[in-house]
C-alpha cells in the first residue's frame, strides 16, 4: 500500500495490536515552482491519497523482459517532480542498462529481493529492506540469477518538471482477457 499526506495536513500511522508495520516516510521540500504546480492539480492535495498495491496500474518498458511486472505506485503530479513504482521478476532476468540525466533514484528492496545492481563501474547486492542510491546520470541496471527474486521499489526524484517526460516510456499493460 502507498499513502500520500497532503502538504500542510497532519499525518499519523497507527498499527493494530499484534501487527507489524514496515514503513518508509519521505518528506520533500517543495520549491516555489513546486507550490505553483500543486495548484494545477488541487484534487491531488485535497485529501490523503491511498492506493492498495493491487489497484496500482501495471506497465511495460523496453528495458525489461516480458515476464517482468512493473507497477506505478505514485504517479506524477501527486507530489511535484516525484514518482514511485515497483519492478518484479524472477531469475534469470535483468533490467537493461540505461541512463536518465533528469532524475536521481532510490531503490528499496522488497521481501525476497536478492539482486545485483550495476551503476557505472560499481556493482552492489541489494537485499530486502535495503536502500540504494542511483546517482543522477549514471548508467545502471539490475540482474537477478536463477532461483532468485528481483522485487524493488524505485523512487524517482526529478530535477525539473520537464524531466517527467521520462515516464512516457512506461507503456500501460492492456489486459487481453475478454
Amino acid at each position: 500500500m502507498i499513502a500520500h499526506a497532503p502538504s500542510g495536513l497532519p499525518a499519523e500511522l497507527e498499527v493494530a495490536s499484534g501487527h507489524e508495520l514496515h514503513a518508509l516516510c519521505i518528506r520533500r521540500v517543495l520549491t516555489d515552482e513546486d507550490q505553483q504546480e500543486l495548484k494545477k492539480f488541487p484534487e491531488n492535495n485535497a485529501a490523503p491519497w491511498i492506493k492498495k498495491f493491487s489497484d496500482c496500474k501495471p506497465y511495460g518498458e523496453a528495458i525489461k523482459s516480458a515476464k517482468t511486472v512493473s507497477r506505478t505506485l505514485l504517479p506524477e503530479n501527486i507530489v511535484p517532480r516525484m514518482a514511485i513504482g515497483t519492478v518484479e521478476t524472477t531469475g534469470p532476468d535483468r533490467v537493461g542498462i540505461h541512463r536518465h540525466a533528469m532524475l536521481e533514484q532510490l531503490f528499496l528492496g522488497l521481501k525476497g529481493n536478492d539482486i545485483t545492481v550495476l551503476a557505472d563501474a560499481s556493482r552492489a547486492n541489494l537485499k530486502e529492506f535495503s536502500i540504494l542510491h542511483i546517482p543522477l546520470g549514471s548508467n545502471h541496471g539490475a540482474e537477478v540469477t536463477d532461483g532468485k527474486k528481483l522485487y524493488y521499489v524505485w523512487m524517482d526524484f526529478f530535477a525539473t518538471k520537464a524531466g517527467q517526460e521520462w515516464l512516457k516510456m512506461h507503456k500501460p499493460v492492456v489486459d487481453a482477457k475478454p
